[in-house]
């Protein structure tokens, strides 16, 4: 750094000097190479941070919205149901259109195209894998014997980045409706009315449902499926397609969700970390984990000194970010690695 001196007159006409500072070309050259070293080294950090953030508005939207409708049943004294969206190949009618059990092409389903000619149900079709809406089966003042179903919000979305894989919701330890696809018709299957033009047609969505009591449906204390529900959250894209021809519509196609989440290999398990299971869509994907069987969607606890074996399919491993549901009272909370380090 070079220090020049100038002569300078005050108002008295008597000479004082004043230091002027100026930084040379290389000094400079050299400042701006530092500074980008440093944002290089920080990059890769503020990506991280960036992919936290989607994965905390994720869950905590859908913690939020799981415990709305837990307000709901409570205040209403009705059953009300969290409605999630999978692929569309896996709908399945209601009484009112017959029984249809996947798994089929959702093309060959009589009233497919009803998805894309109406602009309500088509807005439903973009929401594979990433959206849901609240249900009630009953409202306030119907007579017993007699329900009245009604819809408590509109569709609501995950957050850009995120999604809840197909295979994820076709996990029966989660979700209500989706044993029907493999084993038939469950104690506990509900369906959610869908208007269109000139129908009304009942479709069987996965779903969690809370009791009058804000408890879980399906999860009866002591008997079968007593763990809590875990709903993992994965990062990745679904990109739904612009019909060809109605510009101003979505194509009522399948449409295969893209994870970009890490997967965890061997070797990479943290003891007390949260993890869970997700393949390739259509396949049954399973692992073991200490001796314990673990298929799409399964949670469970690592531990460091434990190895997975692939069992079926092309299973992978994820750290869960997601909401966890318990099992006696329905309460929610996030899991996240970052809270439970």
């Amino acid at each position: 750094m070079n220090l020049t001196t100038q002569n300078f007159s005050n108002e008295l006409g008597l000479p004082s000097r004043r230091s002027v500072w100026a930084f040379t070309l290389v000094e400079m050259l050299v400042v701006l190479a530092v500074i980008g070293i440093i944002a290089g080294l920080a990059l890769p950090t503020l990506t991280g941070l960036g992919k936290g953030n989607v994965n905390s508005a994720g869950t905590r939207k859908l913690l939020d919205d799981l415990m709305y409708a837990r307000q709901k049943a409570i205040a209403g004294r009705t059953k009300v149901y969290v409605m999630f969206m999978p692929e569309f190949r896996y709908f399945s009618f209601g009484p009112s259109q017959g029984s249809l059990n996947p798994p089929v092409p959702f093309s060959t389903i009589p009233g497919s195209n009803d998805f894309v000619n109406n602009l309500v149900p088509n807005k439903i079709a973009s929401s594979q894998m990433i959206g849901y809406t609240i249900f009630a089966d009953r409202s306030v003042g119907d007579q017993p014997g007699r329900k009245t179903s009604r819809f408590i919000t509109d569709w609501e979305y995950l957050p850009e980045g995120v999604h809840i894989p197909h295979q994820i919701l076709m996990n029966p330890n989660i979700f209500l409706n989706v044993s029907r696809f493999t084993a038939g018709s469950g104690p506990n299957d509900v369906t959610m009315p869908i208007e269109f033009t000139n129908k009304t047609a009942n479709y069987y969505l996965p779903c969690i449902g809370f009791d009058t009591r804000g408890r879980l449906i399906g999860r009866p204390i002591g008997g079968t499926n007593t763990n809590d529900v875990v709903i993992p959250i994965l990062e990745g894209a679904v990109q739904i397609p612009e019909h060809p021809t109605l510009k101003d519509r979505n194509d009522a196609i399948t449409v295969p969700g893209i994870v970009t989440a890490k997967p965890i290999l061997n070797g990479e398990i943290i003891n007390n970390l949260m993890y869970t299971v997700a393949g390739t869509s259509g396949m049954t994907n399973s692992v073991t984990y200490n001796g314990i069987l673990y298929r799409d969607g399964d949670a469970f606890m690592g531990t460091s000194t434990s190895n997975y074996v692939v069992i079926a399919g092309s299973p992978r491993l994820f750290l869960v970010n997601g909401v966890r549901l318990d099992r006696l009272t329905g309460r929610g909370r996030i899991i996240s690695p970052k809270l439970e380090l």
